[in-house]
């Protein structure tokens, strides 16, 4: 996949952003091919390995908050990932947006940058209306 020295700068600098999250949890990586570009293997409870493709910037960070939302869902919940992570809670939105925070923490890129993204695709998701 060719990409523009923008986007590929893009790419790198969430990937060094998350590098230490994505190193912490063995259910999924973000790899490279150089005929596809970015995308995520992700283990499944049956060992399947399902792969998203990340052609964007702005795919590759949703699917990194999608796997913080699912982690932060197991940690509040009774420990399985039955639940769709874009279905928050305010605790569970809050706990996300919390443990994203910290992620990026020290990283030299823009924190707000990368909160302001969550924050808007937030606004996305059809539980909003509990009171995000």
């Amino acid at each position: 996949m060719i990409y523009t020295d923008d986007i590929k700068r893009k790419f790198v600098e969430i990937l060094k952003a998350f590098d230490r999250y994505i190193q912490e949890f063995n259910y999924f990586d973000i790899v490279y091919s150089k005929k596809m570009g970015y995308a995520m293997l992700i283990q499944t409870d049956r060992k399947d390995i399902v792969t998203y493709l990340l052609d964007t910037p702005e795919t590759m960070i949703k699917m990194l908050f999608y796997t913080v939302f699912a982690d932060v869902i197991h940690a509040l919940t009774s420990g399985t990932y039955g639940a769709e992570p874009i279905s928050l809670t305010k605790v569970e939105a809050e706990e996300s947006r919390r443990q994203i925070s910290t992620i990026l923490e020290g990283t030299p890129y823009d924190k707000e940058l990368y909160l302001n993204w969550f924050d808007l695709w937030l606004k996305k998701c059809p539980d909003a209306e509990r009171g995000l």
